[in-house]
């Protein structure tokens, strides 16, 4: 028995207590056994104790002595709720006072206890982990949005709300995820708690503390951004990673959701919406995810999959190191700074979640920080004030400006709202940063306690002052009250005013400016603030005057674009500005010279007596004049035009029409509305020479994960950071236009730090120009700026700096600071260089010149600038065969040049200055002579004539006068020249100084007087001209100024506004301008026979004048070729030697077979294919163009004749008219012999025998091949064996007079006299090729030659076979001696079956690992397939490796089949064999050459491969030394 007691096996049953002392008397129980008190002592509660130590009865309840009970709560659901907490204390006394439950508690009875009690929370901490309120830990790394907690009970009386949290991957771990951001739905309001502090409500920012409805509260308190309700609810998140949700009791068992329920029970926290339990968190986390998320999400690698989420694999050694008080057993160390939480909160599964997190991290440092601050929180929420466990060194923080670090901080921050907020706060205190003295919070940063205003884009606005957002002026916004939003609505400026910025601050003023900002790849940024992205790499105009009654001087600016290495984007290469009568070009690199006129000039230029000056400012060359123009440009990618308001509503170009409205800034020259910026921006092309120019397609959309990365504060998201280095202009000019074309550049251009720092200076440039001076935000390693000697990188430079001409520039500048270069101390700007006082150069009738340079002027002079700026000038004359012009920039004497004027066709007229136009008169017509009293000594005129049809003319001759001599050149059909009305012959030099004569088809004329001429005899006459007639010149070949605006100019001087046209050509359909189109396109094609020309001669007026006669003349391939002529012929005259252009074209010579008639315009008879014309025949062009079976275009220029193979692993027969068969005949078979009864063409006859390899029998290869020709048969065998009548024989060797049988790369090859010609190259490859007098009269495997491919099924009595099979078994030779059989198709009909392919198999094989290697447009074949189409040879392939496995063997045979066909037409393939593909073992001493000579050197004739004129062939060359006989090498 305990003490004041004994043992009693009957003691009474009502022992005497401290409330019943007299219990004992009144007793009627029986006797129990126990301890019973020893007398003097009483029972109170269990314990003997004396009277005087007895307690309390205190409102009907007994309470020992010290016992202290909070007795009642006065409002159960009301926060904070009254309880009364009392004691017991000695005699009986019950002593009591009221208690105030704290924010994060409520009154309720626990463990048996009334009292104040925190509400119940779940944290998300982690990567992440989630603690439910009920203390179950989830491990869940889903990166969707999930439901953490809601209101669950139907018809709830309680306040609905919904917390989610929407997590993210960070870094380059995708097996875990952090919190993104949180979501708060309460009240009707969505509140979204951010990174960094950023709230949101219903999607608008919010400032911070906010009230977003009655009841709600959102505020910053230490780390963590809250929501706290008025019914109890609180969620914290620390804009990191944690998460804190609280609800009050009042909640219990009412809520769902990651969370859990509330129930006091961890068992039933893995419920999923359905009240279902979910196996383990993964599942659970699944079934929580939202399903109107709008974010790109994917689950962990875990899925959806049952089953825990596995531990990660951690070493023991590190599980050691992990749980060491250096980690993670920092928490659970009872000697460590979080002893005191033990027994407040337990730190086991905060330890458990430490260790994870590491584990997985590899004991990421920041991991731990995290982990250990979670278990901090929590604590210090519970109230436990935590000893400082951050040090320098170890998780420190670093705060924000104006602010510094505390670890046991006011939970209610001191902010410009409420500055005493700290003095009223019952909160336990926080760790965080607090605002440094002097300093109050406003949102989410400290500022200045006077400047408590409203702050809005960094900048701070007093309480009732108003602003403009940016320099739209379209949204303005007021201060309302201390520490509060600024409230923004709707507004412009007033009649009579332009937005614009006046000290740094959008503004409404009288007088203004539109700035036009053209940057990047290049993007426009209008006048009117629309973005244009316009990829096009021509001249295009930006701005001009577009008013024809404005008094205001004219101007106009065009930008001329590039490509730079992608040629999917482009950027400004050179700036043109046209005023006052002056053209002044600033060029792309050129930073200390622009061109006015053409004339290079060094900076700073003065021109138009001083109303237009061109200087450096910063980084930029700047163009300004009198009437306040400035354009801009940093001579790499970014320009500025500025223009005043007084030209409002007066312009229009790629920058739009400056009238304020945003919606027509797509206007093009003809007034409509473009569709896109890409239509716009070809709207306003300005003509030009380059006809390389145009629009690329675009570029591929970023992935998402790129863009996500753009998009980020480490690029692009740069710009519109807050707070960051770009913020202070936020205010001023709206970065979001160059967020996106910075976006736009970094997905087209696949990142790089170059490209982020040009979209960043883009926007920099824009803000220092509207005078806001940016904090700095290039280093040494970020976007550096690198000056040259004698200078330094100054960020807000002035924008006048000193120059050689002015030195007080600086002190009289208006303008705002540049980023720029500036001269070092003691330095002047000469240029864009940085020299000494003394070494500045001259100042010269009104010009700068450095010291050095040495201008014409005029040709007069030739000056030099000295030292000391002294400018020594000596006379200068140019010679006689020199004319004073401008070249490179430079004024000079320089040879003439010439210029050239062609007329041709029915005719179109291309002047000297280049403009084009066509003129049908059937007279007699000037095309050149002196005009203006201009005595040139010559005049040239043309007689036209109709030809054919009255809407058709050409010339019909041309007379030269020279001085006072008369030649007539005639047409073709008087073969004589006519001087002074007398036929002379030629060559002939009929005056002095001018000499006639036969130029190849071309009468040529060449006078001492700067004239030429070369005629056709046709339709075609050149004119050429000295540069020394410049501008002295009229007539149909124009004035020769430079300038086609005066080229329609008559003989009274006047300019009338076009040509004139008599009968002009019916106007294309669309149908039929597209195939005009398609077919003149050869003229301008990049890479095609012509590109060499397009510098020296333009062939943009040609390619038209082709388009014109395509439409006249309904597609006529004639015309085509006359187009075509006259361009090469032009380019020849221009010094362009093109070769043979027409090579591979419908324009190439047709071979001695064919035989073309008249044009078929001049309604004459076409040819036809025979050896004499008909009347039913068609042109030659034209009869190629629809037969192209009859053949392929030669490198020469010739049409070859056609061939048929027989080729690849087994027969597949490609036949003279291209159709494909497939056959597995074993026997022997006629592929072509001559047909024709009675022919008077030499026979012969071509036999292939096929046999079984191997142990597939559903395939077979040829054996041997024999070819019956002039008495003889000649056999090819395996291995280049050859046999004459059954004799071997030595190649090479000629078994008739006229035949021949040589070796030609990996061939054996019979040729003959008559054009046949058979290859086979010992294995499995057969050619036979015939010329196309042998059309329609040859017959077997080949087919008929006859142009059809339906016909190729005739069997040898002329029926149509049903299918190759039995057209193959039809031309089975019968007198095989060899024992033969079918394959197992036998004889019957049918299609051949499609080999068994898996869809795998058949995806392998026609990848571009094998059969797809043909077809790969950037492959070794690609070259071929415009000359010969790889489809058929890539379905053979596919067919052969389907059925022989795959077999590599097989894939080279068909790779060469096809290597093999495009060199025998010229094409020359790269290399595609190595040594382990498809690799070629060449016999003892010799070689592989895959472009050897067809012709081998051999020991009959050593020098073969020197006359030979066949295309190179693939094989085995013989070693130096050695030469070929009968296919061995042998020494020389």
């Amino acid at each position: 028995c305990p003490d004041n007691s004994y043992y009693d096996p009957c003691m009474t049953g009502c022992p005497a207590t401290c409330v019943d002392r007299q219990a004992p008397q009144n007793c009627s129980k029986p006797c129990m056994e126990g301890c019973a008190c020893t007398s003097g002592f009483l029972l109170s509660g269990d314990t003997c104790v004396p009277e005087a130590h007895c307690g309390c009865l205190f409102e009907g309840n007994y309470y020992s002595v010290s016992e202290n009970p909070a007795l009642a709560c006065t409002s159960p659901r009301a926060l904070p709720c009254l309880c009364f907490p009392c004691r017991c204390e000695a005699k009986g006394q019950m002593v009591c006072s009221p208690l105030s439950c704290g924010e994060d508690e409520v009154c309720k009875i626990q463990d048996g206890q009334r009292g104040c009690y925190p509400a119940r929370t779940c944290v998300v901490e982690g990567d992440p982990h989630y603690h439910t309120f009920d203390n179950q830990l989830h491990h869940f790394m889903g990166t969707c949005t999930y439901t953490l907690s809601k209101l669950c009970e139907s018809n709830s009386s309680l306040p609905y709300f919904n917390v989610e949290a929407a997590n993210e991957h960070r870094g380059g771990n995708i097996r875990v995820s952090y919190v993104q951001y949180v979501d708060v739905d309460v009240a009707g309001q969505r509140i979204r708690l951010g990174k960094g502090g950023v709230v949101t409500v219903n999607g608008v920012a919010e400032v911070l503390p906010c009230t977003p409805s009655a009841g709600v509260q959102v505020s910053s308190s230490g780390f963590y951004t809250v929501v706290t309700t008025d019914f109890g609810l609180k969620v914290k998140f620390d804009g990191n990673h944690r998460v804190e949700v609280t609800v009050p009791s009042t909640f219990g068992q009412k809520v769902c959701g990651m969370c859990g329920n509330f129930n006091g029970m961890a068992s039933d926290d893995f419920l999923n919406p359905e009240g279902v339990l979910e196996p383990d968190s993964t599942s659970l986390g699944n079934s929580w995810q939202v399903s109107n998320d709008s974010r790109p999400c994917f689950l962990s690698f875990h899925s959806c999959s049952a089953g825990p989420l596995p531990t990660p694999a951690c070493s023991e050694t590190d599980k050691q190191i992990i749980a060491s008080t250096h980690f993670c057993g920092l928490l659970t160390d009872t000697s460590g700074p979080f002893q005191m939480c033990h027994a407040v909160l337990s730190p086991s599964s905060y330890f458990d979640t430490c260790v994870y997190d590491l584990c997985e991290l590899e004991l990421d440092r920041e991991a731990l920080c995290k982990s250990l601050q979670s278990y901090a929180d929590a604590c210090q929420s519970l109230g436990v004030k935590i000893p400082v466990w951050r040090n320098a060194t170890f998780c420190p923080v670093t705060c924000p400006a104006n602010s510094h670090y505390e670890p046991c901080a006011a939970a209610c921050p001191a902010t410009c709202v409420d500055p005493m907020a700290p003095a009223s706060c019952s909160m336990p205190c926080v760790e965080g940063c607090v605002c440094d003295s002097g300093y109050l919070l406003y949102s989410d940063q400290c500022v200045p306690s006077q400047q408590c205003g409203c702050w809005h884009n960094g900048q701070h606005y007093p309480v009732g002052s108003e602003l403009w957002t940016d320099n739209t002026c379209s949204t303005k916004c007021t201060c309302p009250a201390r520490g509060s939003k600024v409230q923004c609505f709707n507004a412009s400026c007033p009649a009579g005013q332009f937005c614009g910025v006046q000290d740094g601050r959008p503004e409404c003023l009288e007088q203004s400016y539109g700035i036009c900002h053209v940057h990047g790849d290049p993007h426009y940024n209008t006048f009117d603030k629309v973005t244009h992205n316009f990829m096009g790499n021509c001249t295009y105009t930006l701005a001009k005057v577009c008013s024809n009654t404005t008094s205001l001087p004219y101007f106009n600016v065009e930008a001329k674009n590039e490509h730079r290495g992608n040629t999917r984007v482009s950027y400004v290469r050179e700036v043109l500005v046209e005023v006052y009568g002056e053209r002044i070009a600033i060029v792309k690199k050129e930073k200390s010279q622009v061109l006015v006129n053409n004339v290079r000039q060094t900076l700073p230029v003065s021109a138009a007596g001083g109303a237009i000056t061109v200087s450096r400012s910063g980084r930029y060359i700047v163009l300004e004049t009198d009437f306040d123009l400035r354009v801009s440009y940093d001579t790499d990618h970014s320009v500025e035009v500025k223009v005043p308001t007084t030209y409002f509503n007066l312009t229009c170009g790629m920058c739009g029409n400056f009238n304020n409205r945003r919606e027509d800034d797509y206007m093009m020259p003809n007034g409509q509305q473009a569709a896109d910026s890409n239509e716009l921006g070809e709207s306003w092309q300005v003509p030009e020479s380059d006809s390389s120019c145009g629009v690329p397609d675009p570029s591929p959309p970023c992935s998402a994960e790129e863009e996500k990365l753009y998009r980020s504060d480490h690029f692009c998201g740069m710009l519109t950071a807050s707070p960051g280095s770009f913020e202070k202009c936020h205010a001023v000019i709206n970065p979001q236009s160059y967020f996106e074309t910075c976006f736009y550049d970094l997905c087209a251009l696949n990142g790089g730090q170059e490209v982020l720092c040009a979209a960043l200076e883009a926007y920099a440039d824009a803000c220092q120009a509207a005078g806001v001076t940016l904090l700095p935000w290039r280093n040494a390693t970020f976007c550096p700026l690198l000056c040259p000697d004698n200078s330094y990188y100054d960020p807000c430079m002035t924008g006048c700096p000193a120059t050689c001409v002015d030195r007080q520039a600086p002190q009289n500048c208006s303008k705002p600071c540049k980023e720029g270069c500036a001269c070092t101390s003691g330095f002047l700007l000469s240029g864009d260089t940085c020299v000494p006082e003394a070494h500045c150069g001259c100042l010269f009738e009104g010009n700068y010149y450095s010291v050095s340079e040495n201008p014409a002027l005029d040709c007069a002079r030739q000056c030099r600038c000295e030292a000391k700026g002294q400018m020594v000038c000596s006379p200068l004359s140019c010679g006689e065969d020199e004319v004073c012009k401008i070249l490179d920039g430079q004024r000079g004497c320089y040879p003439a040049s010439a210029a050239l004027c062609h007329i041709y066709g029915d005719p179109h007229y291309s002047t000297f200055d280049g403009k084009l136009h066509h003129f049908q008169g059937s007279c007699n017509y000037t095309v050149v002579t002196g005009c203006d009293n201009s005595s040139v000594g010559f005049s040239v005129t043309t007689r036209n004539k109709h030809r054919g049809s009255q809407s058709w003319t050409a010339l019909n001759s041309v007379a030269l006068s020279v001085e006072g001599h008369l030649f007539m050149l005639l047409s073709c059909s008087v073969p004589l020249i006519q001087i002074n009305g007398a036929l002379a012959s030629l060559p002939a030099s009929p005056a002095p100084g001018v000499n006639i004569s036969l130029s190849g088809s071309y009468v040529r004329v060449s006078t001492e007087l700067g004239l030429q001429l070369l005629f056709n005899g046709d339709d075609e006459l050149l004119v050429k001209v000295s540069e020394k007639h410049k501008g002295k010149l009229c007539g149909l070949c124009g004035t020769y100024t430079g300038n086609q605006q005066d080229d329609f100019m008559r003989p009274d001087g006047v300019v009338v506004g076009g040509g004139s046209s008599i009968n002009p050509p019916t106007s294309c359909s669309p149908s039929e301008e597209e195939a005009a189109n398609k077919q003149c396109a050869i003229v301008t094609q990049l890479g095609g026979p012509f590109q060499p020309c397009h510098a020296v001669l333009p062939p943009k007026t040609y390619f038209e004048s082709c388009v014109y006669d395509q439409c006249a003349t309904g597609g006529s391939v004639e015309e085509l070729c006359d187009d075509l002529e006259a361009y090469a012929t032009a380019c020849a005259e221009a010094g362009v030697a093109l070769g043979d252009w027409s090579a591979g074209t419908v324009c190439g010579k047709c071979s001695v077979d064919f035989h073309c008639g008249p044009d078929s315009r001049n309604g004459g008879t076409m040819p036809s294919l025979d050896h004499t014309a008909s009347a039913s025949g068609i042109t030659c062009t034209e009869r190629l163009k629809q037969w192209p079976s009859l053949g392929t275009m030669g490198t020469d220029g010739t049409w070859e004749r056609s061939q048929c193979t027989a080729q690849e692993t087994y027969p597949h027969y490609h036949t003279f008219d291209n159709k494909l068969h497939h056959f597995m005949g074993t026997c022997t078979y006629t592929l072509s012999k001559l047909c024709e009864s009675n022919s008077s063409l030499p026979y012969f006859n071509v036999e292939a025998a096929n046999e079984h390899r191997g142990g597939n029998i559903r395939v077979s290869y040829v054996q041997y091949v024999d070819v019956d020709v002039a008495g003889q048969r000649i056999r090819l065998g395996k291995g280049g064996v050859v046999t004459v009548n059954g004799v071997a024989e030595v190649l090479p060797c000629t078994p008739s007079a006229g035949v021949q049988v040589s070796s030609s790369g990996f061939y054996t090859v019979v040729t003959t006299d008559f054009g046949l010609k058979v290859k086979f190259d010992g294995n499995h490859r057969v050619e036979v090729t015939v010329p196309s007098t042998f059309g329609q009269k040859v017959c077997g495997m080949c087919g008929n030659f006859n142009g059809m491919a339906s016909d190729d099924f005739l069997n040898p009595e002329g029926v149509l076979e049903p299918d190759s099979t039995s057209l193959g078994n039809s031309w089975q030779v019968s007198n095989d001696s060899r024992p033969c059989f079918l394959s197992f198709h036998s004889c019957s009909a049918g299609p051949l079956p499609t080999p068994a392919c898996s869809e795998t198999d058949k995806q392998i094989i026609a990848s571009t690992h094998f059969c797809g290697l043909l077809t790969d447009t950037s492959g070794p074949f690609q070259m071929c397939h415009a000359v010969l189409s790889p489809s058929s040879y890539f379905d053979t392939c596919v067919y052969d490796l389907c059925e022989l496995e795959l077999d590599r063997e097989a894939l080279c045979k068909s790779l060469q089949s096809y290597a093999d066909a495009c060199q025998s037409l010229g094409v020359k393939i790269p290399v595609w064999r190595n040594a382990t593909f498809c690799p070629v073992t060449c016999p003892a001493n010799s070689h592989y050459e895959p472009c050897a000579a067809a012709c081998p050197a051999t020991c009959v004739d050593p020098m073969a491969p020197a006359s030979c004129s066949m295309p190179c062939v693939e094989g085995c060359v013989c070693d130096s030394g050695y030469l070929e006989a009968n296919g061995e090498r042998g020494r020389q």
